[in-house]
């Protein structure tokens, strides 16, 4: 029953046009409210927790070098370092695009991700 609720007011909440994250926390708390056995102790370890983790760590970490790259101008410097080494080839644009990714990934580290 209490799932019933919580999609039934997500529904509403979004045929309102009320933004989606707003949507989600009203839905959650209602689902709160509507079983037993769940103190607000636990909700806001979990919170807490949820804000803990070490992967969401690294989201911040990189839009921070990507920033402090950008303020620096590394960036642009690192993007006609790549034009100049790819004028000549056929489909400049793409060599670029390559140079470019390999360069960012030996700066910033995720060699398993690049």
């Amino acid at each position: 029953m209490a799932l019933l609720t919580v999609l039934l007011v997500l529904l509403i909440l979004f045929l309102l046009n009320v933004p989606i994250a707003f949507a989600l926390i009203v839905s959650s708390v209602v689902y709160i409210f509507f079983t037993d056995g769940f103190s607000a102790e636990v909700l806001v370890q979990r919170m807490i927790g949820g804000l803990e983790s070490v992967p969401l760590l690294a989201i911040i970490f990189f839009i921070t070098a990507g920033i402090l790259m950008n303020y620096t101008g590394i960036t642009s410097r690192m993007l006609r370092f790549a034009q100049i080494i790819t004028s000549r080839l056929p489909g400049s644009l793409a060599q670029v695009n390559v140079v470019l990714s390999t360069l960012m990934g030996g700066l910033s580290g995720p060699n398993i991700a690049e």
